[in-house]
């Protein structure tokens, strides 16, 4: 039975070895074994695809591939990579199975500024490592880390090439909140060219070509000198007054003239009426200007009377829960997704996943006061699209025990792509800005409450 974990000897590479020595005067098996493992140990510019190594390596290549992009939320392309990496491989086995060690001169600044992809590639990489029987050392890691970030660094250029953007927007997952956030901006901004969501693996990775600002719901260093500017999925008053001021600041929007604008209103208006006080009608009249843009836009984000939406309609009947408290975060979250375990949506790791996130990024997915909306991305642990709903009548305090981020209302979410879950996505977010709808939900006191007389309208 062939041994898949061996990679067949090179007899090419034996004859030449023994040539080699010949020539100077050596004649030992040894000798050309040992050669033969030095040069296999090397970096190679490239392999020939018939030689049997090549063979042996190219699937597993295209496993850790797939891997990475699960587990990124990244789409690396198959086709140059899997033969790149796996030439690189190939000279990582003869080290790792000769014992030639290799020391990465940049590893600690690698590990510090690429985190995440440093991660990413230690997950990614467990098929070779079944391959060799040997954990990959981190300065191997480290080479490896580099293949994938600069092809992830390439698609992202040829991206934003493309696209033209001006502002980037960032989130960990890039979808959930800060889609939210992309449209909301879009809808105030719309002379802006905003950038699809990123998360922060691609942010990390991407050249940043013509990005002059760059909006994050979550805490993340500067790059380039680019300013980074961080603000709620759902922005209050003050995250937009930083947000106009930011793109006033980098020419992305006009400073408007309120002076010019009065005056003008104040010419036409002396045409045809008669002013009894000018000044008061000056300040009337700024206050209007300044505010016309946001009341336009809060009044277009309003549900009409028309609409009529009950809570078990968005979430059904069986993922909405009720319970009057929960002893920690780690509970509630569990209690939140407790439906979604149960009908297979996501597997335990995904909440996992979410308390991680929190402890690291903080209250990012806090998008309304009390409101948790709980997510990670696809390849954290989700087998199927799902929402859950879950009331707390006494409210339970993030990781960090901070009152004013105490939760009531968690909203769990699990999609498997990037766009299946948007339209229940803004059904949701009709709720949270509609009070009258907001007040019905926090005022139950028992579940049946809740699915009956949550009418939204």
């Amino acid at each position: 039975m062939k041994n898949t974990n061996v990679i067949p000897s090179n007899l090419i590479a034996l004859e030449w070895a023994q040539k080699f020595l010949f020539k100077n005067h050596v004649v030992n098996l040894g000798e050309a074994s040992y050669l033969i493992n030095t040069i296999h140990s090397s970096q190679f510019d490239k392999a020939n695809k018939e030689y049997g190594g090549i063979q042996e390596i190219l699937p597993i290549a295209k496993k850790i591939i797939f891997r990475f992009n699960r587990i990124a939320g990244v789409n690396l392309r198959l086709d140059s990579l899997q033969v790149n990496l796996s030439t690189h491989l190939l000279a990582t086995y003869y080290r790792i199975k000769y014992g030639i060690s290799y020391k990465h001169p940049d590893l600690d600044l690698i590990k510090q500024k690429y985190e995440q992809l440093f991660s990413f590639t230690r997950f990614s990489v467990r098929p070779f490592e079944e391959f060799v029987k040997k954990d990959i050392p981190d300065d191997e890691l480290a080479l490896i880390a580099l293949y994938f970030g600069g092809e992830n660094k390439a698609i992202e250029a040829e991206n934003l090439k493309k696209q033209k953007n001006d502002v980037m927007i960032v989130c960990s997952s890039g979808i959930g909140t800060s889609r939210i956030l992309k449209q909301q901006l879009e809808d105030r901004f719309p002379e802006v060219a905003f950038s699809k969501p990123y998360n922060t693996l691609s942010y990390e990775n991407s050249s940043l070509e013509d990005i002059k600002l760059i909006v994050s719901t979550i805490k993340i260093k500067n790059r380039k000198g680019i300013n980074v500017l961080k603000v709620s999925a759902i922005p209050g008053k003050e995250d937009w007054k930083n947000i106009e001021s930011a793109l006033k600041k980098e020419g992305l929007i006009k400073t408007k003239n309120p002076k010019m604008n009065i005056e003008g209103l104040l010419d036409i208006i002396s045409e045809y009426a008669r002013i009894e006080n000018v000044n008061e009608l000056k300040k009337a009249l700024k206050q209007y200007i300044e505010n016309s843009s946001t009341n336009f836009l809060n009044n277009k984000s309003k549900i009409t009377n028309n609409s009529h939406t009950k809570l078990e309609e968005i979430f059904t009947k069986s993922n909405i829960s009720f319970v009057d408290h929960a002893n920690n975060f780690r509970e509630a979250l569990s209690l939140a997704f407790e439906p979604l375990i149960k009908n297979r949506s996501i597997e335990t790791k995904y909440i996992d996943k979410i308390e991680y996130l929190t402890k690291k990024y903080g209250p990012y997915m806090m998008i309304e006061k009390g409101v948790l909306l709980a997510h990670a991305k696809p390849g954290d642990g989700v087998n199927k699209t799902d929402f859950s709903f879950l009331l707390l009548k006494k409210p339970v305090n993030l990781v960090n025990n901070n009152d004013s981020e105490a939760i009531k209302i968690i909203i769990g979410f699990a999609t498997v792509d990037t766009s299946s879950h948007l339209e229940k996505l803004n059904d949701i977010m009709k709720i949270l800005q509609n009070g009258k709808a907001m007040n019905n939900i926090l005022s139950v006191s028992k579940k049946e409450q809740l699915l009956e007389n949550t009418l939204i309208n």
